[in-house]
């Protein structure tokens, strides 16, 4: 009888062992995933995306004052105007409906393109800016940018991107890619492909 009472004492406290046991790993694995989550949402918030910028290298994006997704107000930037003059986005906006197109002479899509931003700067240049921003990614890229467009006589407003400041902050990690602006500094289209006349002139009138 003692022996039976004692292989069934030592079998309960085997048993709340192993619960104790598994318990408290239980708690430790919780405590450990909670304090991992809340790294990763730390993280989330405070680290910022890279972005690799046409053939470049990754680069650290920041979005001053603003977001990059449609519906949100535009993220300002620097950039420079034909003549080597530091300007901002939301100086050349000045409270108007604004055309964003990041481009290299490298990219054919981009050169295809072209025609058709020629085109509606034609038809809308008296009410909506443009701003043709040549990402300088490359060596000599500005130059080439220079030439090409004097070469096939656009008159479309060109800056660069010398700092990838644009670039950046909308994370362009391929070319063309084209924001369209509204009036009120909201984002109303942005995507990464060739556009058409037509596509480009549904966007700019959705943003009159």
């Amino acid at each position: 009888m003692e022996k039976q009472m004692n292989r069934g004492l030592r079998a309960t406290v085997l048993v709340v062992a192993l619960a104790v046991l598994l318990g408290g790993a239980a708690f430790a694995y919780n405590a450990l995933f909670a304090s991992s989550k809340a790294g990763d949402v730390q993280s989330a918030r405070t680290s910022p995306d890279t972005a690799g910028i046409g053939q470049g290298s990754a680069l650290t994006p920041s979005h001053p004052l603003g977001g990059t997704r449609v519906g949100e107000a535009a993220a300002d930037f620097s950039l420079f105007d034909a003549e080597g003059r530091k300007a901002s986005l939301s100086a050349i906006r000045n409270g108007k409906p604004t055309v964003v197109n990041f481009w290299a002479t490298w990219c054919p899509y981009c050169l295809r393109e072209m025609e058709a931003f020629q085109s509606m700067y034609e038809r809308y240049g008296d009410r909506v800016n443009f701003v043709m921003l040549n990402v300088a990614d490359t060596s000599g890229e500005t130059d080439s940018a220079q030439a090409y467009v004097k070469e096939e006589g656009y008159t479309l407003p060109i800056y660069y991107d010398l700092e990838h400041a644009g670039s950046k902050t909308y994370n362009v990690s391929g070319l063309p890619a084209t924001l369209v602006i509204g009036a009120d500094a909201t984002i109303r289209y942005k995507g990464a492909r060739e556009m058409s006349r037509d596509d480009l002139a549904k966007q700019i009138e959705a943003a009159l």
